[in-house]
């Protein structure tokens, strides 16, 4: 069989159009099949699956579906019907719009000898379910935590730029930083016990931190003596870690509130384990909310794998994905 392209177009939206490609490689008793969609148009953060100021469906320069997920079903009868056979192949994980699917049907066998090769009969059903709209903007997805009280006066700033009276190093593998007790303290509970007591931190001025990389904790104290600027906010992700050991409340508000704006499909599994891991509650429930809203999207990908680990996590989705269904077969009878 050669290799043969066809353009499908779904009557329901005509804007929509996908690239087909089946190639037989009779040596591998393989076929490859090629899709992709085309047609439409997305603007740049739709297209990377991140969050616009507008969902996909208001956006004036987006007019595409969310995501596709692509099932195709191979049927082949022989002449003869000595030889018959049906498979299924799809994409696994529902696919961005405009992203390439490629997968290869293997041992597969047509055309076989002695048989005329032209009255076989291979039938090739392809099914693409489209996703119009994902819960995964945020214009108005509100801070879980109000706005932290600005800490920031012109005494903490004109100490981080002069570094002028410090009383405290803090060190990182062999990166000093020199720092003041005062502003350490006034955020974190762990350096307000370390100072006020007989620890060898207080006694000896010198605190030493490990397992993270020196340039975290320069962005730790940056959020401690600039607020939450936007090269702090920019490594929420990684600051948590910071946040949760040393019991620095603002700066634990403030990576949650970024990280619940920054959720979408692709990342909210490791979100959701990392707010369980640090006890991060609000951005935990959130999380989990989002991900049994938009479970049929997520639960096929990789990174759902991970939460096999986390066997109480998942039963905390399925348990609100039931409530989404509760929810949603409400609405049905009610409507009818």
């Amino acid at each position: 069989m050669k290799a043969t392209e066809y353009v499908i177009t779904p009557t329901e939206n005509k804007k929509l159009k996908w690239q087909v490609l089946l190639d037989y490689d009779d040596t591998k008793e393989a076929i490859a099949v090629n899709a992709k969609s085309f047609g439409s148009k997305r603007c740049s953060k739709h297209a990377q699956g991140s969050y616009c100021y507008e969902t996909i469906s208001a956006c004036k320069n987006c007019n595409t579906p969310g995501f596709i997920y692509y099932t195709f079903t191979f049927s082949y009868r022989s002449l003869d019907g000595k030889l018959e056979w049906t498979k299924t192949i799809d994409s696994k994980n529902w696919l961005k719009f405009g992203e390439e699917f490629r997968m290869t049907l293997p041992n597969v066998q047509l055309m076989p000898t002695k048989i005329d090769s032209s009255s076989d009969v291979l039938t090739v059903t392809s099914k693409f379910y489209v996703v119009e709209e994902v819960n995964f903007t945020c214009q108005n997805r509100e801070d879980l935590f109000p706005a932290p009280i600005q800490h920031v006066s012109t005494v903490s700033k004109y100490l981080w730029e002069s570094q002028k009276l410090s009383d405290v190093i803090l060190i990182v593998s062999e990166k000093k930083f020199h720092a003041h007790k005062a502003i350490l303290a006034a955020s974190s509970l762990v350096f307000q016990r370390m100072f006020d007591s007989e620890m060898r931190e207080g006694i000896q001025n010198t605190v030493e931190i490990t397992e993270v990389e020196h340039t975290l904790v320069d962005l730790m104290l940056q959020f401690l003596y600039l607020g939450p600027i936007e090269n702090v906010q920019k490594n929420a992700y990684q600051l948590v870690y910071l946040a949760d050991k040393y019991d620095i409340e603002p700066m634990k508000e403030m990576c949650q509130n970024v990280l619940y704006r920054d959720l979408i499909v692709e990342n909210c599994v490791n979100t959701l384990i990392l707010a369980d891991t640090h006890n991060l509650q609000l951005l935990k429930s959130s999380t989990i909310c989002y991900i049994a809203k938009n479970i049929e999207l997520i639960i096929n990908r990789s990174e759902y794998e991970k939460l096999m680990g986390y066997p109480i996590l998942l039963s905390e989705i399925l348990r609100e994905n039931s409530k989404v269904i509760d929810n949603k077969n409400g609405m049905k009878s009610e409507s009818t």
